[in-house]
């Protein structure tokens, strides 16, 4: 949307970073053509504001600060509610600079146990 376009723009003055659109083939550079593209863009960037749940996941793996914006699906449902819970999960505020990541990945070892331990209860 418009609006969201605006709040990048002031993002991107705030902090000083050149706006990267992905999803701009007038971008041929950064235009992303495969998911190795995406998360090379996504592993080496210094801040990412998106609307997917995979570029703020793989932005936590990576390290990255990030802000999601919202996203509403076609008939104007909110798309968020799995972003909300990686967020909460991770204890992380929308937007929230993190300058240590050790707490965030104490928790994703502790998810990634959790998950462990259900496969193992599943195929056993």
């Amino acid at each position: 949307s418009d609006k969201t376009k605006r709040e990048i723009d002031k993002m991107s003055k705030y902090l000083k970073m050149k706006v990267i659109n992905i999803y701009d083939i007038c971008q041929p550079d950064y235009y992303v053509t495969s998911p190795e593209e995406f998360i090379y863009l996504i592993s080496h960037a210094q801040y990412v504001v998106t609307n997917s749940f995979h570029a703020s996941v793989f932005s936590i793996m990576y390290h990255v600060n990030f802000h999601c914006f919202s996203r509403d699906d076609a008939i104007g449902v909110g798309m968020s509610d799995r972003i909300e819970t990686l967020l909460t999960t991770f204890d992380i505020d929308n937007g929230q600079l993190i300058h240590n990541y050790k707490r965030v990945d104490i928790i994703q070892e502790e998810q990634i146990a959790i998950m462990k331990n259900y496969i193992d209860l599943v195929l056993s």
